[in-house]
């Protein structure tokens, strides 16, 4: 009789196999955004790059969780260096989706990897060291025996670099959330129409590397005090799994936002007058500062204002559920700045704000004097979504679509 062999315990290697599959995927995502087509070629390079270093991260769990950082500390040491890069490839890629091709990586733009390269030069050296050596370094404190240069040493690659990181990454954070405000702006001055352009999922993108980043600051701080070091760890790592199975797909099916005028903005762009310098202005001063230079006078913004209500009232463009600031410039043979200028100037109001506005009378209209459901009349009244019809509608009036028919039948 032979006794059946003891059954494998499976448990211990979940955790590392799970951030395997983690790893691979974000490697594949990675060349998939290296090669695609879609959008932005350079913005798809800055999310590849983005995704390695997550999926970097991931190998360097499933090196602690395996164990193969104890017994072979020189795969720890070819990923370690890789802190510095997540907060300039963040704010490069949502720069980039913003404002494409504005800002070409040359010259000082290459100074964003600085801190990485020096990062890198400082860490790979510890290759040289024995693997015994590279073991303390890496996963242990200095003993008493150990001496000063390497006591230095090992306080640069630890204490130092966690203060320099912190510091690196939530000005970056700062740096993104900002572009993306910015983003939200230009949109507002150029579209009726927020769906698909206003990079809900990049900020998302944004809040989610700020997540993670809270992780791995309470585990580096906070976590020893409440015994929970391993349990934090391991969130962190799982988080940075989730993150790189929706950044990349949806950073491939992201549309192209002011890559290029449209062919319908080309007459009106010729008329425009050159772009001037930026000029520092006090807070509450940007619409000032922004026509300073504008040729358009006041009598002709009140009369080009007197044009655009007679067109919106007669032909009715804001049911144009697509309609842009540059095909009612067009309607209207003046340019996409001196249209932006009058309605900023005369209404107090951008044109995305200006153009629903219509769209909402039009709505309260329908609501009052039919019987059709709401999507129906929100369609109708030139909105693409009940959701983007709701918000505003709460926004102009207050209401909910169904409050304001209760009201007013």
């Amino acid at each position: 009789f032979c006794p059946p062999p003891p059954a494998m315990d499976l448990q211990p290697l979940i955790l590392p196999i799970l951030y395997l599959l983690g790893l691979a995927q974000g490697v594949f995502l990675a060349l998939a955004l290296f090669s695609s087509r879609r959008g932005s070629r350079k913005a798809n390079v800055y999310l590849g790059l983005l995704t390695l270093a997550y999926a970097s991260s991931l190998g360097d769990a499933m090196l602690d969780s395996s164990g193969l950082s104890v017994n072979q500390p020189w795969l720890r040491v070819l990923i370690w260096p890789k802190e510095f890069f997540f907060g300039p490839m963040l704010y490069l890629y949502t720069r980039e989706i913003c404002e494409p091709g504005r800002y070409p990586l040359r010259g000082r733009q290459w100074l964003h990897f600085l801190p990485a390269a020096l990062h890198v030069a400082l860490t790979l050296p510890v290759l040289l060291l024995p693997p015994r050596r590279q073991y303390e370094l890496l996963l242990t404190e200095p003993s008493v025996e150990t001496t000063l240069g390497y006591s230095i040493w090992h306080w640069l690659q630890h204490d130092v670099e966690v203060s320099l990181f912190i510091v690196h990454l939530t000005i970056y954070l700062a740096l993104s959330l900002r572009c993306l405000k910015e983003h939200r702006r230009r949109i507002g001055d150029t579209y009726s129409y927020t769906e698909r352009i206003d990079l809900n999922w990049l900020r998302l993108l944004i809040i989610g590397t700020a997540y993670i980043y809270g992780i791995w600051l309470f585990k580096e701080f906070l976590s020893n005090y409440f015994d929970v070091y391993d349990a934090v760890d391991q969130l962190l790592s799982l988080s940075m799994l989730a993150l790189i199975y929706s950044m990349g797909f949806m950073g491939l099916r992201q549309p192209s936002i002011f890559a290029q005028r449209s062919s319908q903005d080309a007459p009106a762009a010729a008329m425009e007058p050159a772009p001037q310098p930026p000029v520092a202005v006090e807070p509450g001063a940007e619409e000032a500062a922004k026509y300073r230079n504008s040729s358009l006078s006041p009598d002709l913004s009140l009369a080009l204002m007197d044009e655009l209500e007679t067109l919106m009232r007669e032909q009715k463009p804001y049911l144009d559920g697509r309609l842009s600031l540059p095909q009612l410039a067009q309607q209207l043979g003046v340019s996409t700045h001196y249209l932006s200028q009058t309605i900023n100037e005369q209404r107090q109001q951008n044109f995305f704000d200006y153009v629903n506005g219509y769209r909402i009378e039009s709505a309260r209209r329908a609501l009052r004097d039919s019987d059709s459901t709401i999507l129906d009349i929100a369609m109708a009244s030139g909105f693409n979504s009940k959701s983007a019809f709701y918000t505003a509608f709460r926004k102009h009036c207050q209401l909910t679509p169904s409050q304001y028919r209760q009201q007013n039948r």
